[in-house]
């Protein structure tokens, strides 16, 4: 039986899947603990991780649980 990939995530666990030098990464869908569902992406500052979405920034102890998008979509075009 071959292992699925765990979509949703959470504040425990930091978004760290392909981060660039500059501490940017994949895009994730947001719930935060507030009940606020956001989609941004995954930073990271020397310090934290974090989700930025837009004009706001999740630090994970905001967030419920999250996902990255791309876990989301349809593989290989199929609907």
């Amino acid at each position: 039986k071959p292992k699925t990939a765990k979509l949703w995530h959470d504040e425990r666990e930091c978004p760290n899947d392909n981060m660039s030098k500059y501490g940017c990464g994949e895009m994730c869908l947001v719930i935060s603990k507030d009940g606020h569902i956001d989609i941004g992406q995954a930073v990271f500052n020397r310090i934290m991780y974090a989700i930025s979405c837009g004009k706001v920034v999740y630090s994970m102890d905001e967030i419920k649980y999250w996902a990255y998008v791309k876990d989301l979509l349809p593989k290989g075009g199929k609907e």
